[in-house]
């Protein structure tokens, strides 16, 4: 009886084992499917947002490696592994949608390339503050990789090289290069723009408006001001719009 009962839980055991080899070895597949679906997409919303793919593609891996329901400890959500407070103060994004991967994606490349655009094209403070906050620049105003970030910036810029010389992605993004301009844009809307660009936008506008109708007063012959004496009174009333 004990023998039975040794060998029916040996061949449980057993049986549990391949049960689970081949639920894992199932995974493994999906995921590489997943993975290959996900990394065309990163390479093209790339492309989109004027941002470099193996960049992006880089920040994924070490991020999340591709797992759309990849959920950090401190609440860093999918693929790019945006933090919800993130999502909801830029792009106005509730926490439930950063699991979508087109989302996710979306938000997480342009939220990588307005970090660029803000630290000038520099890489390595843009990352550590995507991986840290805004901790990079210190009191005195100096920029600098935040220490807890120091291995994560490392890791990304080694699979960047790894991904700039992966002819699959090359090609990717020489094809969406080319697409780009028959696409409308899809830039999520940032509710957090500065102050300058909107005032940049008011003054374009405004330029617009009173040089057409100064063209129109001097044709009358009741306004002697030339184009240049209106714009600058319209720039005087933004002096400090400059930074």
């Amino acid at each position: 009886m004990n023998q039975f009962k040794h060998t029916l839980y040996i061949y449980l055991v057993l049986s549990l084992l391949i049960v689970l080899s081949m639920t894992a070895e199932g995974r493994q597949k999906d995921n590489g499917l997943n993975r290959k679906a996900l990394a065309d997409l990163i390479v093209k919303e790339s492309v989109r947002q004027g941002l470099e793919p193996a960049l992006a593609l880089a920040v994924a891996k070490v991020e999340s490696d591709f797992t759309p329901d990849a959920l950090s400890k401190a609440g860093a959500r999918g693929v790019m592994q945006i933090m919800p407070q993130t999502a909801k103060n830029l792009y106005d994004i509730a926490p439930y949608r950063l699991y979508d991967p087109v989302t996710n994606i979306r938000a997480g490349t342009q939220f990588l390339r307005h970090l660029l655009n803000i630290y000038d094209g520099r890489i390595e403070i843009a990352l550590s503050h995507y991986n840290g906050g805004s901790r990079v620049r210190g009191k005195n105003g100096q920029l600098s990789i935040i220490p807890a970030t120091k291995g994560y910036v490392k890791k990304v810029l080694k699979y960047r090289q790894q991904y700039r010389h992966h002819p699959r992605i090359i090609a990717l993004a020489n094809g969406a290069s080319l697409n780009r301009e028959h696409h409308h844009d899809e830039t999520l809307p940032m509710l957090g723009r500065s102050v300058k660009s909107r005032v940049e936008q008011l003054q374009a506008l405004r330029l617009h408006n009173l040089t057409r109708n100064g063209k129109k007063t001097v044709e009358k012959g009741t306004q002697s001001h030339s184009k240049m004496l209106i714009v600058k009174s319209w720039e005087s009333v933004y002096p400090n719009s400059s930074r």
